[in-house]
C-alpha cells in the first residue's frame, strides 16, 4: 500500500506544477480553482481537502522559495549569494513564476520583511511588533529581487557567479551612496 505521505506530496506537487504553469498566462488573482484543477488532472474534491483558493498553493511555493534561499545565506558574501541563485536555477520555473507580475504581489513586502529580520537583525530582538524597514533596504531588496526574476527568466542570461557580483555591486553602491548622504546630512 502507499504511504498516505507521500500520495499527498503527489498531489499537491500536481498542483504546485499547474499553478505554475497557469502564472505563465495570468495573474494568480485570475486563477480559478476550476482550471487548477482541470490542469493538475485532479478534481475540486481533492484540491479542497488541502486549499481553500490557488492564492494557498502559491503561498505554500513561496514559502518553499524563501526557505531554500535563507537558509544559510550571507547577503554580503559572495559565494554564498553565487550558492542561491544557482539553487534557484535549478528550480527556475517556479523561482521566476513568484517572482513574476503574475505572482502574488505582496510576496516581495512579506520576502522582505522577513530578509531584513532575518539578515539585518539575525539576533532575536526583544523588541515586540514590527520594526520599520530603511528606505536603502527596501530599495535594494525591490531592486536585487526584480534583477533576479529577469535573470531566471531570460534565455540568454549570464553565469550565477557574474549575476552575484552584480547584485552584491549594485546593493554595495545604494548602501554606500546613502550612508554618504546621511553622514554629510550631518555636518
Amino acid at each position: 500500500m502507499e504511504n498516505p505521505d507521500t500520495r499527498v506530496q503527489y498531489t499537491k506537487s500536481r498542483f504546485q506544477q499547474a499553478v505554475v504553469e497557469l502564472l505563465g498566462e495570468k495573474a494568480i488573482g485570475a486563477v480559478t480553482v476550476k482550471e487548477l484543477c482541470d490542469r493538475a488532472g485532479l478534481n475540486r474534491g481533492t484540491f479542497y481537502l488541502h486549499y481553500t483558493e490557488p492564492m494557498d498553493v502559491l503561498h505554500e511555493l513561496e514559502k518553499r522559495f524563501y526557505e531554500k534561499i535563507m537558509d544559510g545565506f550571507s547577503p554580503s558574501n559572495e559565494e554564498s549569494l553565487t550558492d542561491r541563485l544557482k539553487v534557484m536555477l535549478t528550480d527556475r520555473k517556479v523561482f521566476a513564476a513568484i517572482l513574476s507580475r503574475n505572482g502574488d504581489p505582496a510576496f516581495p513586502v512579506r520576502a522582505c520583511r522577513l530578509a531584513y529580520e532575518r539578515v539585518v537583525h539575525q539576533e532575536a530582538s526583544e523588541e515586540k511588533g514590527e520594526q520599520e524597514i530603511p528606505e536603502e533596504f527596501q530599495f535594494i531588496f525591490a531592486g536585487c529581487t526584480w534583477l533576479i526574476g529577469s535573470w531566471l527568466s531570460s534565455s540568454d542570461r549570464i553565469p550565477p557567479e557574474q549575476m552575484a557580483r552584480k547584485l552584491l555591486l549594485l546593493s554595495s553602491g545604494v548602501y554606500n551612496s546613502s550612508r554618504k548622504q546621511t553622514e554629510g546630512g550631518r555636518e
